[in-house]
């Protein structure tokens, strides 16, 4: 590193495509290495580009920030996270993140399936409101309020055939009502 000037250091995929011209950069947001013309037709063809592009088409105004591990998903409560966010985190646990949550912005809800857990972090963590509940039913989510920022932990390996769709529900369901960011800990949709 020594010598370098990592200001002026391009980043992300157009800092490859400078460096590798034989990256190619699809309108669904996926990086391609050394693509052919055949290769370009299979990736437009493939179930990554289609997921891809369902995620590009939710985000209009909504922006969806996707994590890998639970350090990149508390890192985005300091830098994502406003004081006069409302916050709902679907798929809590025993409440840590919401706790978090809960010192950095105006009101947050933790919210999980299992009741168990949902006792553990009320007991736990007194001064945050928790709900049971599970990720998929929008009614019950709606009926806890409008929120700003919804932080979504639903096992983080679960299928992008669930997962793609939840998020579209969340986008049309919560969206008119001032939801403005995602943030989902998911390992298969990073």
């Amino acid at each position: 590193f020594a010598g370098r000037n990592s200001s002026r250091r391009k980043r992300g995929p157009e800092a490859n495509q400078a460096r590798d011209p034989t990256i190619t950069v699809c309108e669904c947001g996926a990086v391609l290495h050394g693509t052919t013309p055949n290769d370009m037709e299979w990736h437009l063809r493939s179930r990554r580009h289609a997921t891809n592009m369902r995620l590009v088409g939710l985000r209009g105004s909504l922006v969806i920030r996707v994590t890998e591990n639970f350090a990149e998903y508390r890192h985005c409560i300091e830098h994502c996270v406003a004081a006069e966010d409302t916050v709902i985190e679907m798929g809590c646990g025993r409440g840590v993140t919401t706790d978090l949550l809960a010192r950095r912005c105006s009101r947050a809800v933790g919210v999980d399936a299992s009741a168990k857990v949902i006792e553990m972090a009320r007991s736990r963590f007194p001064h945050v409101t928790f709900a049971t509940g599970a990720a998929e039913d929008i009614s019950a989510i709606r009926a806890l309020g409008d929120f700003s920022v919804l932080f979504l932990d639903i096992n983080g390996s679960r299928e992008l055939a669930t997962l793609v769709p939840l998020l579209e529900r969340y986008e049309s369901a919560l969206g008119p009502h001032g939801l403005r960011l995602i943030v989902v800990k998911s390992t298969r949709l990073k």
